[in-house]
């Protein structure tokens, strides 16, 4: 059973004659330039493989409806571009912050403990309690205590 497009007048509208002669009208044409189209879509001899028809009242159409609607889903407000902030650049800031301050807490040398730089990169600082005896006995020499 063929799909049957449902006509867009109703007996019953208080439209005038002329009205629905030019309503009629309309869809006559539109069935035309529909019949057309896909006449042009489906031509194989055109277009080599079918199936894409470039039509130029269809880009100009989306053109100006892209260059129109640019602000229809995004407002550039100072709310935005806070939440735009905090989401790229805050992390970054805050990461490159402690990452500053744990490595001057490596590279300032302890009043107590003389250990060499190499012993500290990359290992905690945090693994072995010293009590002042064991701070003695390690100045000047290889730590190998902290993996």
């Amino acid at each position: 059973m063929a799909y049957r497009v449902p006509s867009s007048i109703r007996v019953e509208t208080d439209l005038t004659h002329e009205e629905k002669r030019l309503i009629q009208e309309r869809a006559k044409l539109k069935a035309q330039l529909r019949q057309e189209y896909l006449r042009q879509l489906t031509d194989p001899h055109k277009h080599g493989s079918g199936g894409y028809l470039f039509d130029p009242q269809m880009m100009r159409f989306q053109a100006a409806r892209s260059h129109s609607m640019i602000f229809e889903h995004f407002r550039p407000t100072p709310k935005g571009g806070l939440q735009f902030f905090a989401a790229t650049f805050l992390p970054m800031l805050v990461l490159g912050y402690f990452v500053y301050k744990d490595r001057v807490r490596i590279v300032t040398p302890s009043p107590v403990i003389k250990l060499p730089f190499a012993s500290f990169l990359l290992k905690p600082l945090t693994c072995v309690s010293l009590n002042s005896f064991q701070r003695a006995s390690l100045v000047n020499r290889k730590v190998t205590w902290c993996l």
